[in-house]
Order: structure tokens, then sequence, then C-alpha cells
């Protein structure tokens, strides 16, 4: 797993200067982060919270196809990018929390569904287990983990020109290929499901997760 290269200033800037195109920059993105809300399948009653939520693109999708969903929480670094999410008619209107998540100020067990879509591959080794470490105390013993996140494997022409992208330029490249299978294991999760697709020639792995009870 290559190293980040950039402080979480340096992040949250980037993010805050790409705010108001990033939705166009990641369009490719779309049809994967509906079919991770779709595996993920959360339910009429539930509380779901999205660790990095951008511009609001999942949460308006896991809004729009989970009717009587009971509350949605949006949780990024960059304060606007959550302004460009609050902008989209979501309903029910989700709650803000511009925050890290390595540090997650939300109580234990409070969330029944965790969604996370190209966000846990921006941190570094040692805060990916943070954040999945944070994932297992605010999820309820019976809560679900979905993982949308670019993998290493198969380590094909274009995984190795990304990671050269990554390292020449560490701010604008800052997310990189990871192991996200290895690392739920590692960190107490179950695997349910876990598929491949592809995002511009570069495999993309899904995940649903649940908590193992030792």
């Amino acid at each position: 797993m290559l190293p980040i290269n950039r402080s979480k200033t340096q992040a949250r800037r980037y993010y805050d200067r790409i705010s108001s195109f990033y939705q166009t920059l990641t369009s490719s993105e779309g049809g994967i982060l509906l079919q991770g809300v779709e595996r993920l399948a959360v339910q009429p009653g539930e509380r779901l919270l999205e660790i990095g939520c951008g511009p609001g693109t999942g949460l308006k999708l896991i809004a729009e196809t989970t009717p009587g969903i009971e509350a949605i929480a949006g949780l990024d670094l960059s304060l606007k990018m959550l302004r460009q999410s609050q902008r989209k008619q979501i309903s029910p209107i989700p709650h803000y929390i511009q925050g890290d998540g390595a540090h997650l100020p939300l109580a234990s067990e409070a969330f029944d569904a965790l969604f996370s879509a190209f966000t846990l591959e921006l941190f570094s080794e040692e805060d990916i287990h943070r954040v999945l470490g944070e994932c297992r105390r605010v999820l309820k013993p019976n809560g679900r983990l979905g993982i949308v996140s670019l993998v290493g494997s198969p380590r094909t022409l274009s995984v190795r020109l990304y990671e050269l992208a990554h390292r020449l330029f560490p701010i604008a490249v800052d997310c990189r290929p990871i192991p996200v299978a290895d690392l739920l294991e590692q960190n107490g999760f179950y695997i349910q499901t876990a598929e491949k697709t592809l995002n511009w020639g570069l495999p993309v792995m899904i995940t649903v997760s649940t908590k193992r009870h030792y």
C-alpha cells in the first residue's frame, strides 16, 4: 500500500477548491455508487451515516432508493463539499458533520448502516485502521458497512500508471488502491458480499460487511 504524502489540512483545502465541480469530475463513478448503495440494501426505519459524503451524490441515491429511511447523516472533511450537498433536494434532510472519519464525533452503536465510497483509500494506513475501528464503534451490533474502494489487484497497466500519478501528484491524486478485503478482516469485519468492477480501467471492489462478534 502506497503512503499518503499530504496532510489532512492540504486535503481539506484541495477538496474545498474543487467542490463546485467535483461531481462533474467524478461522473464516471455514478453507476458504481449505485451498485454500492444497492448492495448495502438500506431498509425503511434504519439510520445511515456516509463517511466522505462529498457533494451528496451517495446520500441522494440512498434517500431515493430507501423510502421510509429514518435518518441520514453525512460526514466530510471539506465544509464546501457539505455545502454542495446541502443544495441538493434530499429527503429526509441529512444531518451534516464536518469531521474526520478517523475520529467520529458520534455516539457508539448509533447507526444501522454505514456507507463510504472512494474515501477509505484517502487515509494513511494507520488512519485506515482508526476509521474501521470507529466504524465498528458507531455501528449497531447487527449493522452493515458498505465500502466502495480502488484495489490494486490485478496489477494492470492502469493501476501502475495511477500509482505513478499518486507518487508524482500526492495532493491532486491523493487516493490509491488498497487491499480493502484484508483491511476489513484485520479490523474485525466479516465480509458478506464482495464483487469487482472497473472505473476507467482501474479495479474497484464493492463490499458489504458486518461486525465480527468474538
